[in-house]
């Protein structure tokens, strides 16, 4: 039975769209709650930086576009399935950090803050991982 791949069709414009209201509606949140702070606290015109909505909201969509694209990559590499099989016997955490270290090219300590642990941590579960992969692969398990 083959798998329907979702991630090959690019955001349609109603799907921009609809990313576009989260965003604003999103922001709309922020100020009505944090509406007191924001008008008691005084913020010199010059030190803000100007930044137009629109371009915010592209950069999250382009961003959302760049992750589409990780995925529909790692997508192609899951169809072997022999490194399926492997892939499937790690945690969620060893793909992780597979993931991060490997194809975001992002170093033990970046991982190790985005994931809240430690850099000795982030190293044996990337071995551990490997060894899994190493076993499978080579040993034929």
């Amino acid at each position: 039975m083959e798998r329907k791949n979702y991630l090959l069709e690019p955001l349609s414009n109603e799907e921009k769209l609809y990313l576009k209201k989260m965003v604003s509606n999103a922001r709309k949140k922020y100020i009505r709650d944090n509406y007191n702070y924001i008008n008691t606290t005084d913020v010199q015109l010059y030190s803000c930086a100007n930044i137009e909505a629109e371009s915010v909201l592209d950069e999250v969509l382009n961003k959302c576009e760049k992750e589409i694209k990780s995925a529909m990559e790692f997508e192609k590499v899951m169809s072997s399935e022999k490194l399926y099989g492997v892939v499937k016997a790690l945690s969620f955490e060893e793909k992780m950090v597979l993931f991060s270290l490997y194809k975001e090219n992002k170093t033990m300590q970046q991982v190790a803050l985005e994931m809240k642990r430690g850099r000795t941590s982030i190293w044996r579960i990337k071995n551990t991982a490997l060894n899994k992969i190493m076993r499978k692969l080579i040993g034929g398990e």
